[in-house]
């Protein structure tokens, strides 16, 4: 018996499948030829095991983040910052300021020295020159963070798909971190937080589908006054998010004691190797713009539903192809997947001199 399934798709999807279709808006037709040349182990990825709670704490602050949005909150020395996931499989960017001199901002490529491509639970978030000293510690990590890929852009979706008018991180971070006024040129590159990544034979960073699940989160302790500007990642062509934008959660909290130990005991291997600043330099301290009203380019996300009949045959296929172990029974999530990582190796490989991204 045949079955009809109405797959959810937001309109920069629908402008890739456009590419590919015969006749305009002939999804359905592309969405079963994509599951016919589908092979069973594509989808190879499997949510994480579901994260202890984490500690009970005094909340000073709580945000949720809308797909193509960011937020610009004040986290206090000694407070921690939860980014956590809700429906699960949401990649997230993460860039820091101190609050009390905004020209020292997250230095990603001093961190990644330090700490290697994937900085987890004990590893140190670290500022730029000349202070290089530590501005977070990261007090737990039930998902995966990577400092290897630069935020997506208008640059990176001109590019690689023609596509400039499409949600970004980097436009996300500008808009998100006007409220204090820093400017677009003050921008840095960010900490990717829930990002996957991984390497290919010959060591080429690539980026594999999402595995966090909806009780993964990341815990920051502020050592500094900071800045911190979180955003949900814009990617929804690319495995980043597994094909979608969901949310994110922003917390902040009071710190325990025992918060504060753990991360003094994370920098103090550290302690005799930051010196002090030789350079007399003016402090620059961020302050919010009381007028400031976000305006987030690139939105609304408009959300369109294909009905898809399934014959007999093509639900034996989907059952093949789609990973339980990263969608559970959500069929319509997984024949997106399968019909947008069709459309984006298409892509890619009408790219000149393509290599990963």
């Amino acid at each position: 018996m045949d079955r009809v399934l109405s797959v959810p798709f937001n309109h920069q999807q629908l402008a890739l499948l456009d590419r590919y279709t015969a006749v305009p808006g002939a999804y359905s037709t592309l969405i079963l030829q994509a599951l016919a040349e589908a092979q069973p182990g594509c989808q190879q990825a499997q949510l994480s095991s579901p994260a202890p709670p984490p500690p009970k704490r005094k909340q000073l602050a709580q945000h949720l983040l809308e797909p193509g949005t960011g937020i610009a909150v004040e986290v206090k020395a000694g407070q921690v910052l939860r980014i956590a996931q809700v429906e699960g499989g949401q990649c997230g960017d993460l860039n820091v300021y101190n609050l009390q001199n905004g020209q020292e901002h997250l230095h990603v490529g001093r961190t990644r020295h330090l700490h290697g491509p994937h900085p987890t639970t004990g590893d140190l978030l670290w500022s730029c020159a000349p202070w290089e000293r530590p501005l977070m510690a990261i007090l737990q990590n039930t998902g995966v963070c990577d400092t290897t890929f630069a935020s997506c852009s208008t640059l990176g979706y001109s590019h690689f798909y023609n596509m400039p008018q499409h949600i970004n991180c980097q436009q996300m971070q500008i808009e998100a971190q006007r409220a204090y006024g820093i400017g677009p040129w003050q921008e840095h590159d960010s900490f990717n937080l829930f990002m996957y990544t991984v390497s290919d034979s010959e060591g080429n960073p690539g980026i594999d589908r999402n595995g966090a699940g909806p009780s993964d989160y990341i815990e920051f302790y502020a050592l500094t006054d900071v800045l911190a500007i979180p955003n949900v990642c814009g990617d929804d062509l690319g495995k980043t998010s597994n094909f979608w934008q969901n949310h994110l959660s922003v917390i902040v909290e009071e710190a325990l004691p025992e918060d504060r130990q753990r991360a003094e005991g994370f920098t103090k291997p550290y302690q005799n190797s930051v010196v002090p600043v030789p350079y007399q330099m003016k402090e620059v301290p961020l302050r919010r713009d009381p007028d400031y009203t976000p305006h987030f380019p690139h939105l609304p996300l408009r959300i369109h539903q294909v009905e898809v009949v399934l014959s007999e045959q093509d639900q034996q296929k989907l059952d093949a192809v789609h990973n339980p172990g990263l969608y559970g029974d959500d069929l319509c999530a997984a024949l997106r997947d399968i019909v947008m990582d069709w459309a984006d190796a298409k892509n890619n490989a009408s790219l000149p001199g393509y290599s990963h991204h």
